[in-house]
């Protein structure tokens, strides 16, 4: 064996690397880490479609989604003949159409508890910011409550 290993303090060897090759203690051997995972083509897609988009609109400016903004220029082509984007837009008309009638044709026993909670909730925060801006709810009257001769006597007809 050569004379300089043992000057070192330690054998070195298979397994026993010398001091100068080994991790100094505090400091981690992969210190950027473990790489980022690459993102999938649908996050990358959906954060996109969230981000702003400026756009000029009757000389104003606004910030929309630019989802909207897809949306916003599908429906100006299809109005402006593009064939190709009518044959798109239709059958997404239809569904909308179709969820709206469904809507519309909803009774309250249709509704699930959830929903008439959400109605309510909805409905009680609306009625604490009149009372916080301090406008009263005007209850219409009935007939019987009030003469209809008095209501037009009280009012100022100049």
């Amino acid at each position: 064996m050569r004379d300089d290993r043992e000057a070192v303090g330690h054998q070195i060897g298979y397994g026993k690397p010398p001091k100068s090759g080994q991790f100094t203690k505090g400091v981690s051997g992969n210190p950027l880490g473990r790489p980022k995972k690459a993102p999938d083509f649908l996050s990358a897609l959906l954060r996109e479609l969230n981000s702003p988009l400026p756009i000029n609109e009757n000389g104003k400016r606004r910030v929309i989604k630019k989802r909207d903004g897809v949306v916003k220029q599908l429906v100006n082509k299809a109005v402006s003949g593009h064939l190709p984007a009518t044959r798109l837009l239709i059958p997404y008309y239809e569904q909308v159409f179709k969820k709206a009638e469904e809507e519309r044709l909803r009774t309250v026993d249709d509704l699930t508890d959830a929903e008439l909670t959400e109605i309510l909730r909805a409905t009680q925060k609306k009625e604490a910011r009149r009372k916080k801006m301090r406008l009263e709810v005007i209850e219409p009257l009935s007939s019987t409550e009030a003469d209809t001769d008095e209501v037009i006597r009280g009012c100022d007809t100049r």
